[in-house]
């Protein structure tokens, strides 16, 4: 007896040690190890019992460069014990302190034991680890805690694999208080946080339970050697049919934050969306923390996608993006329920709430899952800590509030060092990406009741659950806001990890949206193609039946089949457009030599100054409006990958290139491995339930006999060149002649854009052999008859028909007019310093403007 009593005590002590809130403070040396214990009744665990890899090469993050210049992987970052943040004196602005109404419980926090209110169950409950026969270190516990539910890292005891079992189904659910049709993972809404370590296997058993065809995308993840589990319909995969179940099994070769999706049509508007961590036994940064939290910021829409996707893509249709109906943090957002008059149940939801624990550090894990939404973050009196972007560790950089835009990634970590209190967390939806006139009939929801600023609660232990009494940081609100990235000066990564200095090749993409000259549908276009995808018959599978990519369609987007394997390509993006593009490429991370201000679009690169010392590397970079932004990344990894823009509804217009990296090595020693189940895929799909194949001809007859085309122009000799076609631009800007492009773009670039600039038939050589295939390829204006064709991969739900009177702040909250109008600083669109900036060299830089001329080998 005596010895069991000591046994016992000595086990309460160590499960003490496993939580985030232990009664006795951390030191910043303390090294919590093993993972926040939760119990998760969906998710099976496979802990292989064979190790014959015990190895951990921390310098791998799924790409190795022909030669290596980064530091070594094993010291640590200055700031091993992460020191005090520096003291920020609050601003003296009357108007940032809100009124509080404690009484009010509409207003009162979602607690952490009840997350999200966006599944139809309670929170999973927590427990705690327990056995008899094994030492406590050995004891299994979930991968996936709930979105408010706090871990550290899981244990590590070599590779292993880890399944997880997915139900799709359509759920109705209300993350922002408003009842609609949701396609929830599991029931739940985000779907479920994937965890693991770098090095293990992933099994994703997926069964669809939809109405529509489906395909899960791991954003981020390179997919090393299994490009067809990229999760990419018409590309890597045929849609998964209605009612199939289908695996997706990969080895993670990275760490950091990412995400999964689905890439079929705009499904993941609707709600299939969720986290994915991967951590690393030896990151850098393991000791800087206490304990982690996953935040999704988002921007939510009342009505299923497919009830408006019909209009979007219609020959008709000449508005903006879709407008969002409200904004969410973690899936938990607040809609104006008195804006509701169609019956819709609507109820309020509160705030989403995450408790912490005065003296701890904690990582927050931020994720933009929008579709359109550029936001700007920030925690009221607690400064943040950039870590990681994307997956790649970044040298610590202290800011006060956070841009990020669509589909990218941050690690932050804060110190709750505070009197024990609630503070206001701010997510801010940037003007500049909602570009749309409230009312407007041509712009589908133009009548939203959208507040741009959106809150939540960073809530200490013991503090009442009270709404906040904080005031803001001096920051950008939503109409001052830009919508940039973080200044790349302050995104070295780390260890430091240099590009290759010199480019073997450079690919050219120029961006824009144009009225097609044919079909007079609206298009996104690079090089003058709109993307259209094949969904019976993927790239994947035409290259493993012996296609050459040489011969496909213009319209096909192919681009990089010819480079050899371990290249260095500089991609040249150039934004035509008077609006922000944040572009992702799949299989890949890159580094950002160049962020070009706004109307420094010249075709000629050499002009810009590159940073090929220190940029940052990561795999979602923002084109800014009118401008070149340069990017560069090495052919180590076949497959067929997706570079696209990702704002979803310019997905859907075309915005899309398919990168075909090293089909030679892909066809003879990969795709011959390729597992039956994704030839099984293409026989299950039944294009008769393709929402894309709706025959919608003699609508789009109709719809073309009574629109009036513009007054068409006289061709124009310069349109022959891709670099001197006309731009979606504010008239008095001449961008066919660089020489008179202004060094800066009108000031309502990031504001309401004026109405959109067509092309018209005079244009139309822009859509043949400009397009930068080869030649002996079919040319022409080939519209995208797939996209003009979508219907829809929902259905159901009830529409928000509300007024267009734009929503006031409820009581309690802060105000729209509360955030200062100040300009992003340091924190925005500055150019690379000098001391880690040079011109173009001689080899890359020059490959980079004077692409123009040269063959096509160098195009593509």
């Amino acid at each position: 007896m005596k010895y069991k009593a000591i046994y016992t005590l000595l086990s309460l002590i160590w499960l003490g040690s496993l939580t985030c809130s232990t009664s006795k403070p951390l030191s910043p040396e303390f090294k919590p190890r093993n993972n926040f214990p939760s119990a998760d009744k969906y998710f099976s665990h496979d802990n292989n019992k064979q190790n014959n890899n015990k190895g951990h090469n921390i310098n791998n993050q799924g790409h190795q460069k022909p030669s290596s210049k980064g530091g070594n992987s094993n010291n640590s970052p200055h700031f091993p014990s992460f020191p005090s943040f520096p003291s920020f004196p609050k601003p003296n602005h009357s108007n940032h302190k809100p009124p509080t109404n404690p009484k009010d419980k509409s207003q009162t926090a979602t607690d952490k034991s009840q997350p999200t209110g966006s599944s139809p169950t309670k929170a999973l409950p927590t427990s705690s680890p327990t056995s008899k026969t094994s030492p406590p270190v050995n004891v299994s516990t979930s991968d996936s805690p709930g979105i408010f539910e706090p871990f550290t890292p899981l244990e590590y005891k070599g590779p292993k694999t880890r399944e997880f079992n997915f139900t799709l189904k359509r759920t109705n659910l209300n993350p922002d208080g408003y009842s609609r049709v949701v396609w929830a993972v599991n029931g739940q809404y985000p779907g479920p946080i994937v965890r693991c370590n770098k090095g293990d296997t992933l099994k994703i058993n997926v069964n669809n339970e939809f109405d529509d065809p489906t395909g899960i995308h791991m954003h981020g993840i390179f997919m090393n050697q299994t490009t067809w589990f990229d999760g990419v319909p018409g590309l890597t995969q045929c849609p998964q049919s209605t009612g199939s179940s289908f695996s997706y099994i990969f080895k993670v070769e990275q760490y950091g934050t990412y995400w999964y999706h689905s890439h079929f049509v705009a499904q993941y508007v609707d709600g299939l969306r969720g986290p994915i961590v991967v951590h690393d036994p030896e990151d850098p940064y393991k000791d800087s923390s206490d304990c982690e939290y996953v935040m999704t910021v988002s921007d939510w829409y009342h009505e299923p996608t497919g009830n408006f996707m019909p209009t979007f893509r219609s020959v008709n249709y000449r508005g903006n993006d879709p407008v969002p109906d409200s904004g969410e943090i973690s899936g938990v957002g607040r809609y104006d329920c008195s804006k509701v008059t169609d019956g819709t149940p609507c109820e309020d939801k509160g705030y989403a709430t995450y408790v912490v624990k005065k003296g701890k550090r904690y990582r927050f894990r931020i994720i933009n899952t929008s579709a359109m939404a550029h936001f700007i973050i920030s925690i009221d009196n607690h400064p943040m800590s950039v870590v990681e972007i994307d997956g790649i560790n970044v040298k610590n950089h202290t800011l006060e509030y956070l841009p990020i835009n669509i589909a990218q990634r941050y690690s932050v970590i804060i110190h709750c060092d505070k009197d024990v209190d609630n503070f206001w967390i701010r997510a801010i939806m940037s003007r500049c990406s909602i570009p749309y006139r409230p009312g407007d009939p041509r712009t589908i929801n133009s009548n939203s009741s959208l507040n741009y600023e959106v809150f939540g609660i960073l809530r200490y232990e013991g503090a009442p659950k009270t709404n906040p009494n904080s005031t803001s940081f001096d920051i950008p609100n939503s109409n001052t806001s830009d919508c940039y990235d973080v200044d790349l000066n302050n995104l070295k990564p780390y260890p430091a990890d240099p590009p290759p200095e010199n480019a073997d090749h450079t690919l050219n993409f120029t961006v824009n949206v144009v009225l097609l000259p044919t079909s007079r549908m609206l298009a996104a276009i690079i090089n003058g193609q709109s993307f259209s995808p094949d969904f019976d018959n993927p790239t994947v599978m035409r290259l493993k039946n012996g296609e050459d990519p040489s011969r496909f369609q213009p319209s096909d987007n192919a681009y990089a089949y010819d480079i050899p394997s371990n290249s260095v390509v500089d991609v040249v993006m150039i934004n035509r457009e008077n609006r922000t593009h944040p572009f992702h490429m799949h299989g890949h991370a890159f580094w950002v030599l160049c962020q070009g201000d706004p109307g420094t679009n010249s075709s000629d690169p050499s002009t810009l100054t590159l940073n090929t010392v220190d940029p940052p590397r990561r795999d979602v970079v923002t084109l800014k409006p009118l401008s070149t932004t340069i990017i560069r990344y090495v052919t180590d990894n076949p497959g067929v990958w997706a570079y696209h823009c990702h704002i979803e509804w310019h997905v859907e217009m075309g915005m899309v290139v398919q990168l075909i990296e090293s089909p030679d090595i892909l066809t003879k020693q990969q795709l011959p491995n390729m597992p039956s189940s994704l030839t099984d895929l293409c026989k299950q799909y039944d294009n008769s339930t393709d929402p894309l194949e709706t025959d919608n001809t003699d609508e789009q007859t109709a719809s073309t006999e009574s629109y009036s085309p513009p007054v068409d122009k006289k061709p124009d000799d310069s349109s022959s060149k891709l670099d001197t076609h006309p731009a979606d631009q504010p008239s008095g800007i001449v961008p066919n002649d660089p020489s008179k492009m202004p060094l800066t773009a009108p000031p309502n670039y990031n504001k309401f854009p004026d109405d959109l600039h067509f092309f018209d038939d005079s244009f139309k050589d822009l859509f043949g052999d400009h397009s930068g295939k080869k030649s002996g390829k079919k040319s022409g204006d080939k519209s995208n008859n797939s996209s003009s064709d979508k219907s829809s991969n929902s259905s159901g739900g009830k529409s928000n028909n509300s007024s267009g009177k734009k929503s006031d702040s409820k009581s309690g909250e802060p105000s729209a007019n509360e955030s200062s109008a100040k300009k992003p600083g340091e924190s925005s669109a500055k150019k690379p310093g000098n001391s880690s900036a040079n011109k173009p060299g001689n080899s890359s830089a020059k490959k980079s403007g004077d692409n123009s001329g040269k063959d096509n080998k160098n195009n593509h």
